[in-house]
Formats: structure tokens, sequence, C-alpha cells
């Protein structure tokens, strides 16, 4: 369901279900101690941002009085500290070594447990009068009024934003909430914008949305099978699982086991024989609040194998070796560790434990221990698991020594050893950081929590988990928590939720987990455990979107494997580009990583639930059809589970036994939506018109024009008809030819262009309303568009330019100007007395329809002023015409022409002879945009159905009409016309309201996108993208009408969203 936010006395209303979600009104300063003036900032800011924040002296004036008034932000972020106005209290966490910034008013002690602060908020009155967001959107607008002059310190407005919002050295953003908020910005569009106006001149401002994704991923790695994996058994005398993180061991272990089992479940085969698993490292960190890990080992692994104690209760020695890499205690911080005393003691561990030297060995990283392992026995068939910790141990190591090791690692992909990743993410990286072959990916099964299943809503139907997570224990978490309470404790009448922290309970086990409704999961790395887990539960999970996925996880005092630069001495990986797949988010650049992220589990797999704000999720919360989900997520599982077992046998066999590898001809990973998100084809001719449309393409660089509006705030005045026929002869060669071969447009940014030449008509219908530049605007986009209506292309891609929208607001502006003009002419004084019906009158002078006369014959005033026609109804008519009307009509074209520049050269159709001045007028105002409506039918009532002897001109046969149909049906329910009615829908919220003036603005604005729907299709067909031809489509329809199939089709073509009777009807 769509969430819709209503603005109601200042404050926002989420509705979902019949539930209304009141936003907290401190959050949208509307409470008590806040001045109106931010209300009305807010109201104007949105209306801006809803068009795409085009230039609006008004807002930048307001946005430029606020900042005036409160300029005291700049002397701390203590001022608008969002402490003094959320919260009595919170802790703070690692011994107050990232305290913040605290307001003078708010009181710190320590609180009892040695680890934390207690701030105790005194609520003193300064905290009323400056609203944080509020300041953060006029900031955003002086920014967005700034990149026309090309201000050498406009980036200045996105830092102090950027401040403002929390941001430490350590990249967090301590109150990134304002999603959560009615505030327009977005903190992805500020963060994007400062990272392009740090990129060097010129600035320019885009907006996320539409920015297109970078293409990190070519090909996918196919699974290697054996010809016939083995009947019975895989023949593994035992496993040896070596690693680090005790889940990251245990799940490709336990898909191993669950292989052999699968394989010893045939009738064919002897009783099975239990395979013997021992597990070595995974030291238990000696941290408290990262203690739950040693519990879960303690709890899940000897349910499939041994521990890692020796049998005198001391520590393996592979457990010592990786505690002396890595501080594992608190920060994850690398140590200084001696390579050679290292391996001393590996060789005496496998010397003394027969077990492991006779096993089949699992080695789950860090890679550094796999090099190890390799070297300790060569011979040794091995199976490398990618999937965290790749490069512990090797951070404090000089560069020769852990170049060295990674060469190993590079030799060791031979038939004794298999390199395995678990998300394509890690294989890209393991591919890119230690320069190897790409591993394969098999997909995670989490089978060792397949005993549990989801029993939430007859449990405990009204607790939501909050899964385990670094955020929750980083300032950033606990504000999150802050608000998160705000808006359930705003809402505590119709949201009876309750929400358990795992990071407060510490060990949770799976059979407590499933009793809840379901879980809240804020990942602090791409392949958290957890996510596999609750899928094979069944246990509905709700995730950030991306974008803000992003900058939550930059609150984690680490990322995600951990280097952000390769080490000396590897091959040059410059094919990576600027996506190089490093998860150091805090310092890589923002596409960079927000195309990585979209290539996890998290973005790839189905039924996972995201969310963008906190309104958004507790709506998920009550609005989701849980037990749908949990179904889709186990069916989705096993389905996989079925395949990946399968794979896991061909795959042990092939290292195992001598037979060539080959790819499973039964495998469905083609199908496999992960798969189809990320296969990229070769350049098609969609991808180049995307391209060229979109402005993407190199050749624009030099331009300024890939990011959006670089040249839109130009004087667009300076564009000549010249340069528009040269746009447009470009346009038309690259429509013909578009191939993988052909450059593009040379930097010609067509739709780029039009939407300046628009928003420059917008500009000026709200400041000095000169119709003859408005005209010209219009007429010279109208002629850029005249290409892409010729050849027929489909709908512009989403995520373009958004030339519709413009469009039909400045036509809805032009008629509301139209409109008003017209009322003014009819100010003149009425006369009581009437001309009668036989009256002659001599014309003295004429403006529109508007008729100065004197009275010849006839009874009424002698002199005066009186309308020429009535909307369809003739009031005057000429008498005694002769030769001299074509004269005046060729008199009233040069008058048009020279009154609107731009349209010297509009084509005027034959029948305008016959318009009324106001009509022909009106269709040089909007550069040939507007023409009369057609007369009104008699009924508005089915018309019998013509029979075939009274139709009569040329015919569509009857496939040609079907097809015609479903071309203009696909169209009209296509997910973003329906999104663009919306819209329109949304900005005329009054249109049905008698006499209201958003229903004439919303008719204009409909029919104009109603129109781009036409004028793509029709001239496919013949017919012209106007609505000539939309009437000569009626009438070839004609004969097509007669047949049953194309009229029941027609009848129930598009009855959605008001569009009836765009479709010709029987």
């Amino acid at each position: 369901m769509v969430v819709k936010a209503a603005l109601w006395l200042g404050v926002v209303v989420w509705s979902c279900c019949g539930i209304r979600l009141e936003t907290p009104a401190f959050l949208d300063c509307t409470e008590a101690g806040f001045s109106a003036v931010w209300t009305a900032f807010r109201r104007r800011a949105t209306v801006n941002a809803g068009l795409g924040w085009p230039l609006d002296a008004e807002l930048a004036l307001a946005a430029a009085e606020l900042l005036e008034r409160f300029d005291d932000v700049s002397t701390g972020r203590s001022w608008i500290h969002p402490a003094g106005a959320v919260w009595e209290s919170f802790r703070t966490a690692d011994h107050g070594r990232h305290d913040p910034l605290i307001p003078p008013e708010l009181q710190v002690s320590p609180d009892g447990f040695g680890d934390g602060r207690v701030i105790e908020n005194q609520r003193g009155a300064e905290r009323g009068h400056i609203c944080l967001y509020g300041i953060i959107t006029a900031l955003f607008v002086a920014y967005r009024h700034a990149v026309p002059r090309q201000l050498e310190d406009a980036h200045r407005h996105l830092e102090l934003i950027m401040w403002l919002l929390g941001e430490t050295q350590g990249g967090e953003q301590l109150f990134d909430f304002i999603e959560s908020t009615s505030w327009p910005v977005r903190s992805i569009d500020v963060e994007l914008n400062l990272e392009m106006a740090k990129s060097g001149p010129p600035i320019r401002f885009l907006l996320f949305s539409r920015l297109r994704s970078q293409t990190v991923i070519s090909t996918v790695p196919s699974m290697m099978l054996s010809a016939k994996p083995p009947r019975c058994s895989l023949g593994l005398e035992g496993l040896a699982v070596f690693g680090v993180h005790p889940a990251t061991s245990l799940e490709p272990a336990s898909a191993i086991l669950a292989a052999e089992q699968a394989l010893q479940t045939s009738a064919e085969c002897d009783p099975p024989q239990d395979l013997k698993v021992r597990f070595y490292g995974h030291p238990c960190p000696s941290y408290s609040k990262t203690g739950y890990l040693c519990q879960w080992a303690q709890f899940v692994l000897p349910h499939f194998g041994q521990g890692s104690q020796e049998p005198d209760g001391a520590t393996d020695p592979v457990a010592e070796i990786l505690s002396e890499m890595v501080d594992l205690a608190d920060r994850h911080i690398e140590k200084e560790w001696d390579l050679h005393l290292a391996m001393g003691k590996l060789f005496k561990f496998l010397q003394g434990d027969s077990f492991a030297r006779s096993s089949f060995w699992l080695c789950s990283g860090p890679a550094v221990l796999c090099a190890m392992l390799r070297i300790a026995d060569p011979a040794k068939i091995m199976l490398m698991w990618h999937c965290r910790h790749l490069l512990d141990g090797l951070g404090m190591h000089s560069n020769s020594t852990a170049t060295a090791l990674l060469g190993l690692l590079r030799v060791m992909a031979s038939r004794s050893t298999k390199c395995l990743a678990c998300e394509v993410f890690v294989a890209k990286q393991a591919a890119w950081q230690l320069a190897m072959p790409e591993p394969q990916v098999q997909r995670r099964l989490a089978i060792y929590v397949e005993a549990y299943s989801w029993k939430g809503l007859s449990a405990r139907p009204m607790e939501v988990l909050v899964m385990r997570s670094m955020l929750w224990t980083r300032l950033p978490g606990m504000y999150f928590k802050t608000i998160l309470e705000a808006f359930v404790r705003e809402n505590r009448e119709v949201l009876p939720l309750s929400f358990n922290f795992a990071t407060e309970a510490g060990f949770i086990p799976y059979s407590e987990m499933v009793l809840h409704r379901c879980g809240v999961l804020v990942p602090n790395d791409l392949t958290m455990a957890a996510f596999a887990e609750a899928y094979t539960m069944g246990f509905p999970v709700f995730l950030p979107e991306d974008e803000w996925l992003y900058r939550l996880q930059k609150s984690v005092p680490y990322g995600f494997m951990v280097h952000a630069a390769p080490f000396q001495g590897l091959p040059n990986t410059t094919h990576w580009g600027s996506a190089a797949p490093f998860w150091y988010e805090k310092t890589r650049a923002l596409t960079s990583v927000m195309a990585w992220l979209r290539l996890s589990d998290f973005s790839a797999w189905p039924h996972t639930k995201r969310f963008d704000s906190v309104p958004q999720l507790l709506r998920g919360l009550i609005d989701t059809d849980l037990r749908e989900t949990s179904a889709a997520m186990r069916k989705w599982m096993a389905a996989n589970k079925k395949e990946g077992l399968y794979q896991w046998s061909g795959l042990l066999a092939s290292l195992l036994h001598d037979g060539a590898p080959y790819v499973s001809a039964t495998s469905s990973l083609a199908m496999d939506p992960q798969w189809a998100k990320l296969k990229t084809a070769d350049v098609t001719r969609n991808d180049l018109l995307y391209s060229a449309l979109a402005c993407e393409h190199e050749s624009f660089d030099n331009f300024g024009w890939p990011t959006f509006r670089a040249v839109l705030e130009a004087d667009a005045a300076a564009t000549a008809e010249a340069r528009v026929m040269s746009y447009n002869a470009a346009m038309h060669m690259f429509l013909k030819n578009a191939t993988a071969d052909k450059a593009g447009l040379e930097g010609r940014c067509h739709l780029g262009l039009a939407c300046a030449l628009l928003l420059q008509a917008w500009k000026e219908l709200t400041s000095n309303d000169t119709a003859s530049k408005v005209t010209w605007f219009v007429g010279l986009a109208h002629q850029l568009m005249l290409p892409l209506m010729d050849v027929s292309i489909g709908m512009v891609p989403l995520g373009t330019w958004p030339v519709e929208d413009i469009m039909a607001a400045v036509s809805a502006m032009m008629e509301e100007r139209r409109v008003a003009t017209a009322g003014r002419q009819l100010s003149s004084t009425e006369l009581p007395a009437k001309l009668e019906k036989s009256a002659v009158v001599e014309e003295l002078a004429r403006t529109g329809d508007r008729l100065k006369y004197k009275l010849l014959s006839g009874t009424g005033p002698e002199e005066g002023w009186v309308s020429v026609r009535l909307k369809d109804k003739v009031l005057l008519e000429p008498c005694g015409q002769d030769d001299s009307d074509n004269t005046s009509f060729a008199t009233r074209l040069e008058e048009l022409r020279e009154e609107f520049p731009g349209c010297a050269d509009l084509k005027v159709p034959k029948e305008a002879e016959q318009w009324p001045d106001s009509d022909l007028h009106n269709f040089f105002e909007s550069g040939g945009l507007i023409l009369p409506k057609p007369a009104p039918k008699v009924t508005q009532k089915a018309l019998p159905s013509a029979s075939p002897d009274e139709i009569k001109g040329p015919q569509f046969a009857v496939p040609e009409a079907l097809q015609l149909q479903d071309k203009l049906l696909k169209a009209f329910k296509s997910s973003e016309f329906q999104q663009r009615l919306k819209r329109l829908q949304l900005r005329y919220p009054k249109r049905k309201e008698r006499g209201h003036k958003d229903g004439s603005a919303y008719f204009e604005a409909f029919e104009a996108l109603v129109m781009g729907v036409y004028c793509r299709v029709l001239p496919d067909y013949g017919l012209a993208g106007d609505w000539d031809g939309v009437r000569d489509m009626f009438a070839k329809m004609a004969a097509a009408m007669v047949n049953s199939k194309a009229s029941r089709r027609t009848v129930g073509t598009v009855k959605t969203r008001g569009l009836l009777h765009i479709l010709p009807r029987r």
C-alpha cells in the first residue's frame, strides 16, 4: 500500500490501513515555541521540491531571511542539538570517546556502568526557537540558488548541512532522520551534491532519484559441477573447519553435511554414517558487548561437530594465532604478529592432530590463515570460503610480506584448492583484492536454523525484534532508537507495538527469535548471517533502503573488508574504474558504494521489506501481510536448498575425484532474481537511447550535462532557432542510426535543453509574465520534441528528464494566465440595455473576442463593447463578407508572428481561418501546443454501432486496430504514466470542486499528459501526433468497432484513475 502524506495544521499524517500515524511535532517544528515562519517555509519548500527544485526567487529570499535571523548556528552545533528537543536522557558508548557537542542546558554525569554517560535535558528556553531541519532546508535552498551563479564557496552550505546533521570525523551522521519528517530535503541529495562540488568546477545540482546507477558487473560466474555427483556419499573421512567467525564457518559446513545426508538417503545406499566435523579457531571475544558470539558458538556448534577446545581444556593453537592477528575484544584492530612463530605453532598443531591431518579442509578466512594452511601442507585438498574477514592479519605487515602471502593465494587456485564466495559482492572484491580468478558464488542456505520456524502472530504478535547490529551501540543508533520511541509514543493509541533490542538482551536463541512479530535489521556490513537465517526460518525482516543504509553504515567503527587500497606489488586492476569493490564507505564515492550495495543479498533477494524512514517502517510493521511474506520466504529458500545441495555435491565431487567439471544443464540460476538483476547484455539500442536522452554518454561531459542542470540555469534566451534546428538534425540522425559504434549526440543534450527552456518559461510566468518570451521558450521546447514525436521510440525512460511534468505545469500556468487576462478584458462597464437580435453594428476596434462597435441599425446602446462569442455559441457574425476576409486572416497571422517572434516559422493549419481570434491567439501563445477544443457532442450516451454501409473513409483492419489499442492500453497502464497521473491529482487536490481553478488547470495538464502518449503511438499508424490525429484515429476505428472483440476491449480498456474516453469507444 502506498503511503499518503497530508499536511494538516502543520502535522504530517501517514495513512495506512485506516490508521493515521502522526509525526512528533518537534521534528516538523510545529510545537509550542516554534515560530509560524517554519511551517510557512516548509510548505513553500515542499511545493518547490515537488517540481524538482526549480529556481524560485521568493523561496530563496525566505531561506536567506531565516539564515540571517538564525545566524548563530555558525557559532556551535549545540544551539540546535536535537537533544534539546527530542529526549530526556540517553547513554553514550565507547567510554565517551565520541561524546557529542553538548548544549549548555544539558547536564552530563556518569551512568554507573563505567562505559558511558547520561545526558539529562533541562529544556532551556532557547531550544524552541531554532528548527534543525528548517535550517538545513534553508541551506539546501541557498545552495540550489547559488549553482547558476557558480559561486566558489557555494558548497559551504552543504558542508554546514552535514555538520548540522552531526557528521563526525568518522563519517557518522548523528541526526540523519530528515526523511522521517515532512521537510522535503533528502540527506542523500546533500551528500551527492557535496561530492560533486568538491570534485571541481563547474558546480552542479543533481537529485539522487535522477541518477542512474553505475554498472559494476558484466558476467556471473557459472557453478561448476561434476559430470555425475556420487550416488551415496562424497567419500569424506572427516571435515576440519578453520575460521575466525563461527557463523561464517558453519554456513558451508552445514551445507556440506546436508549434501552428504541427501546422498545417503537413497534406498540403494548402505545405512548412513555420520560425517565427523571439528571446528578450529573461532576465538571467543573477551569484550562484554560481543560476548554473545561465545554463547552462540557454545549453543549452536556442538549440534554439528566438536568445539575448538583441546582435551585439556586449553584453547587450540589456531584460535591463538587468530587472536594474535586481530584484537577481537573491542574494535577489530590489527595487531603486530610474527609470521614465523605463527607458522611454527601451526606445524606443531597439525603434527599432533590426526583428525585434522586426515580430514577434508574447509577454510572460511581470513585469507592469510588459508595461505598458512597451504604452506603447512601444499598437497592437501582444501575449500576456501570467502564471506567475511578477507584480509584480517595483513594490515600490520610490511608490503613485501603481505604481497608474498597474497601471491601464494593466487597460485592456490588449482585442482586441489577451490575458492567460493557467499555473495556476488564478495566474489568481486576477492578477485580485485587478491588479484585471482573470480570465485564462484554459492548462495547461503543457513541450514543450521531450519529446525526453527516463525510463530510470531500466534506467540508475541505485538513485539518486534530489533536484531543485533553495531549501529545500536553507537550514538546514531541511540538517536535512531529515541526517534523510534517518540513515534511510538505519539501514536500509542493506534500503534500498540513494542520493540525488543537484541543488543540489550545478550544472546537470544533462535527459538526465542521466531516468537516475535517480525524483525528489523540495520546491518553493519553486507554479509550478516542473520539475513539468511531469517529467510530459512521464514522470519519477516525489514531493512533500510540502500540510500539510508549507505549513511547508517558509516556509524560502525570499521567497514566490511576494511582495507581501502590494494597492497603494493599487485597487478594493476584499473579495469574496475571508479567502482573498485572496497567496502570502506567513509572514503568511497557515493555512487560507487551504492552500486556495490545493490549487488548484496539485501537488494537481490525477494520478499525483503525495505524502508527509508521511521514512518514507513511503522507503516510496514502494521500493513504488511506477514503470513504471506513468511510463506514466500520459506518457499524461495526451500527451492534454493534443493538446487544448492545438488551444486555442493557436484562441486565437492569435482574437487575430490577425477572428472572434468561442467556447467549444470539443469541449473535454474538463470531464472534467479539475483542473477536476473545483475546480468547485463551487450549494448542495445535501448541502452543507447537512454544514454543519449539522459545525457550520460561521455561525449556530454565537456558540456556539463551528466549531472543535471549545469546549463539549465543559464539564460536560455541565448538559444537561437538555428541552434534548435542543429540539435534536431543531430537527433534525427542519431535515432536513425543508433548502433553500438555511434558516439552519441556530440554533447547536444536534447531533453536537457527542452527542460531548460520550459523552466525559463515557468520563471517568466512567475515573474515578468512577458507573453512573447513565454511563447518563444515554449515554442523552442516544442520544436526540440518534434524529432522524438516523428520517430517512435516508446516512452522516455524514467529517471532521465521531467519534460512532461514541466510541460504540464507550464501549460496549466499559461491557461491560468489566459483565463485571468480574459477576465480583465471583461471588466468594462456592463450596460443594462442589450443589442437586439437583428441589430447591425460597425466594428471600431477588436481585442480577442471582444468587439468595440457603433450601432448602425436596430435597437440597443449606440456604442460600446460586446462579446463576439460565448464559449461555443456565436453571438455576432459578420455580414456582407467579401474577399477581404482572406487578407484579414493573413494580416492577423502577420500580427501574431510579430507579437510572438519564437513562432515565426510555426505551421498554421488550414482550418485556422475558421478559428475565432481567441483560439488563434492561444495557438500562437502556446507555441502550437493548444488547439481549439472540438465541439461538444450532442449526447454523452453510447451511440448505436454504425453499420458497415454508414462507415466512410479508410479504415483500420481489425488486427491492426487491436494492435493499436494494445499499445495505447500498455502506455496508459504503465507505471510511469500512472505515477505522473497521480502526481497531477496530488498537485490539484480541489479539481472536483465546482468552480475551483484546480479544475481547469488539472484538465489542461491532463490533456498534455495524455497527448504525450498519443504523440508517440499514433505516428506508427500514419496518424499525426496531435488532437487531429486522435480524431482521425476515432474515424478509422469505426469499422473495427463493429467487431465485438475490439469493442469489448475498448470499453474496458482504461477505467482506472479517471482515464475513460482516452481510447475510442463504440
